[in-house]
């Protein structure tokens, strides 16, 4: 039996299991849904993954569509105005103080039965299975309640978003390999500066390219690894279940230190502490080839059109101080919430049966790659795919995709997917597990596949890491507040701390003066109980 008719067959019997008795035609429950335009989804309401759930959870679904521009607003006006004009259901990605307003407000219904409820949740409760995730502890709120279905997409690139990318080509030509400690760093950066490496007779070579506070902050958290981590939002650390800063530690400085030497002898460039997204690209993108290492999840930073960018390659990342690599890492986790029910909702249970058929594995692969037999395909439905190569080595292949470029990036106008629009939870398997013809992998792919593998596989992150955190209305009304100003003055200070304005070792009592006058402490006693009441 090929996958599809097994799908055929497994949505007829959840079918059967949820709605029976089997309704009559004219009591097939309408449900309405507010949901923003798309430029490339042709009409919500025909589309074909719209026909395929509405027979597969025996609904009709209509749509309030809104222009996307100020979507968000136009759902906090309405809520706002009370709420009566909301549909049965909202498609939305609430910031989080955003949930918090709409909560308080109660416009919006609790699901937390329905999603403990293996029976009326089958695919969320297989989704938990597939992700090897307690998918409903990550969306519980404060409250202690769940509101909305997420969206979850687990995928090894990027979790680690900062990977080293190095060139090896002029690795080899100075006859060294890749750095595991600072002093290794430094000795590495001194050669690339003494080397005409690109052979064009002129001293223009970088040892690494970036930005601070624009985006591009790899070389910076690469640069600190052996002093301490800073790669977790906001800096934030923890070690045995206790919360901490890395920027109140002496380790902080330290690294800031080594990262002034570097500047000083001018083994990085300057215009880091200054230039924007926009700057840092066109450095990396000179004419030839000048940089030695960037930082991001893939090589793609560098243009296609240079022939150079295959040279990079991603190596291990520093050790951190207690000897093992680490670099930046942000686990997958779910949002807070895609798909939530509204108090206007008269038959909530048969909402909800559409929130879970959409995240089920296959209207996940629905949403985001298209219809099945034109879009993409499973393998086994492919001749002669059964010996293409997975995307990353080592996963089983799934499916694979037909013209994804043309799918989701053209523009060109559709009417098979609604392009993730509300919920989905697709498992590392699905993207790592797509098949391709071996004739048509590029250098550029190994390379990517190869570093997904090596970071993941080797498992270069702290033991211990902050997945998500939940606050209260009370929590981040001082959250927002403090860290925001934290953020902004460890930045100013930092950047003269490294740029040579100011002397760390002379302004560091002052520095951590400061801090605590913002609230460092208030801060962090309220992001350790967030902390507890989720993790412990």
């Amino acid at each position: 039996m090929t996958k599809k008719r097994l799908l055929a067959l497994l949505l007829t019997l959840l079918l059967c299991a949820s709605a029976a008795p089997v309704l009559a035609e004219e009591e097939v429950p309408t449900i309405g849904i507010a949901i923003s335009d798309a430029i490339n989804v042709e009409d919500f309401e025909t589309n074909t993954m719209t026909l395929m759930l509405e027979e597969a959870c025996g609904v009709d679904l209509t749509f309030d569509v809104y222009p996307s521009t100020d979507y968000n607003s136009k759902i906090n006006m309405m809520i706002s105005a009370g709420g009566s004009e909301l549909p049965d259901v909202v498609f939305v990605d609430p910031s989080d103080a955003e949930l918090l307003s709409w909560i308080e407000s109660g416009v919006l219904l609790p699901i937390t039965e329905y999603c403990y409820d293996e029976t009326l949740a089958p695919n969320l409760h297989a989704a938990m299975e597939r992700t090897g995730v307690d998918i409903l502890q990550q969306i519980t709120m404060y409250d202690g309640e769940i509101y909305g279905i997420p969206k979850f997409n687990q995928t090894y690139n990027s979790e680690y978003g900062e990977k080293a990318w190095y060139n090896m080509e002029w690795l080899e030509q100075l006859g060294m390999s890749a750095p595991t400690t600072a002093d290794e760093l430094y000795e590495l950066l001194v050669k690339v500066k003494e080397t005409d490496l690109n052979g064009n007779g002129v001293h223009d070579e970088i040892g690494m390219v970036g930005t601070f506070g624009n985006g591009y902050e790899g070389w910076f958290n690469y640069c600190m690894t052996p002093f301490v981590y800073t790669g977790g939002n906001n800096y934030l650390t923890v070690k045995d279940g206790v919360v901490g800063l890395a920027y109140t530690t002496e380790e902080w400085k330290e690294g800031i230190k080594f990262i002034r030497k570097l500047f000083e002898e001018g083994l990085i460039p300057q215009e880091i502490l200054t230039q924007d997204g926009n700057q840092y690209l066109a450095m990396l993108n000179s004419a030839e080839p000048t940089t030695m290492m960037f930082f991001y999840t893939s090589p793609s930073r560098v243009n296609a059109a240079n022939t150079w960018r295959d040279a990079y390659e991603a190596v291990t990342p520093l050790n951190g101080p207690d000897g093992k690599p680490i670099s930046k890492y942000a686990p997958s986790v779910p949002n807070n919430g895609s798909f939530f029910i509204t108090r206007n909702c008269e038959n909530p249970e048969a909402a909800f049966r559409v929130g879970d058929m959409m995240v089920s594995e296959y209207f996940s692969i629905v949403t985001r790659w298209g219809e099945e037999g034109v879009d993409w395909d499973y393998v086994e439905n492919v001749e002669g795919a059964d010996e293409w190569v997975a995307w990353v080595d080592g996963f089983d292949l799934l499916i694979t995709v037909y013209d994804d470029a043309t799918f989701w990036s053209s523009g060109e106008i559709q009417n098979r997917s609604w392009m993730q629009k509300g919920p989905y939870i697709r498992e590392y398997g699905i993207a790592n597990g797509r098949a391709k013809d071996p004739e048509t992998v590029s250098i550029f792919d190994t390379h990517t596949s190869e570093a997904d593998n090596l970071y993941q596989i080797e498992a270069y992150r702290p033991d211990e890491v902050i997945p998500k955190l939940i606050y209260n209305a009370d929590e981040i009304d001082v959250v927002a507040d403090v860290q925001t100003t934290l953020n902004d003055f460890v930045r100013e200070w930092t950047a003269n701390f490294m740029a040579g304005n100011m002397d760390i070792d002379e302004n560091w009592d002052a520095f951590q003066e400061e801090l605590k006058n913002i609230g460092v402490d208030e801060y962090l006693e309220i992001v350790q109980t967030v902390y507890d009441r989720m993790y412990k």
